[in-house]
């Protein structure tokens, strides 16, 4: 993870394109995919060992989590655990750490592209500003900004499709109100109308004794705070 990128890119070139001639470690038109691979490699090695060492150490913590050590318990695989109740817990914050390196990676290549004399959009900008094109300098940025802003909705987008409780607190929370009328003067009196309130809600306290449970099972009197219930809790819960 230390070693520079053009380090690394010059390592490459030597050992593996000139000494070994096992690829071309200057770029060629006839050639795109096979000029591609040492470029591309250099580029990934440094998020990748980022992403490696931050999924390394969230595995770590997630084995020691209780509802792990139920699952142990009750007999599951080390496949199936890993894979259902360890990689899920694990995936949000690995994908908070994968979005910034990959807009890194497209806005970082200038010195890859340089030592392998690949034609880019990091040369190209340089070029732009060098010579004070404004308008392929202003377009170049917005282009950036446009596949930062993307990577950045991806993530959001996957948070929600990985782990169903923050797309349950968005809507929930959204779309609580507060009763009106004759039924909040109901409520506010104390009176039961034959059914309880119940709403959904993240619960924000510590339910330390419901950690193994699929759901909250409070149930909320009729008070003048309309207090909602609670269907999921947000302490340690496993996915699934």
């Amino acid at each position: 993870m230390s070693l520079p990128a053009f380090v690394f890119a010059l390592l490459l070139a030597y050992f593996v394109g000139f000494q070994w001639k096992l690829l071309p470690f200057l770029y060629n038109a006839k050639t795109p995919l096979a000029s591609a691979i040492l470029p591309a490699l250099t580029l990934a090695v440094s998020p990748m060992a980022s992403v490696a060492r931050y999924t390394r150490s969230e595995i770590i913590d997630v084995l020691n989590q209780n509802y792990v050590t139920l699952a142990k318990v009750k007999g599951v695989g080390k496949l199936a655990l890993v894979l259902k109740h360890v990689l899920r817990n694990v995936l949000t914050g690995v994908i908070t750490v994968i979005g910034p390196s990959v807009v890194n990676v497209l806005t970082g290549s200038l010195v890859v592209e340089k030592a392998f004399s690949v034609p880019g959009i990091g040369g190209l900008l340089i070029t732009a500003i060098q010579e004070n094109d404004y308008n392929v300098t202003f377009a170049l940025s917005f282009i950036y900004c446009a596949l930062y802003i993307l990577v950045m909705l991806v993530v959001d987008i996957l948070y929600g499709l990985i782990d169903p409780r923050i797309r349950v607190a968005k809507g929930e929370y959204a779309n609580a109100s507060v009763p009106r009328g004759k039924k909040a003067d109901r409520l506010q009196g104390g009176e039961q109308s034959g059914r309880e309130l119940r709403r959904p809600f993240l619960c924000q306290g510590n339910s330390a004794d419901a950690v193994f449970q699929q759901r909250c099972l409070h149930r909320s009197g009729v008070h003048s705070d309309h207090r909602r219930l609670c269907h999921f809790c947000a302490d340690g819960q496993p996915l699934h």
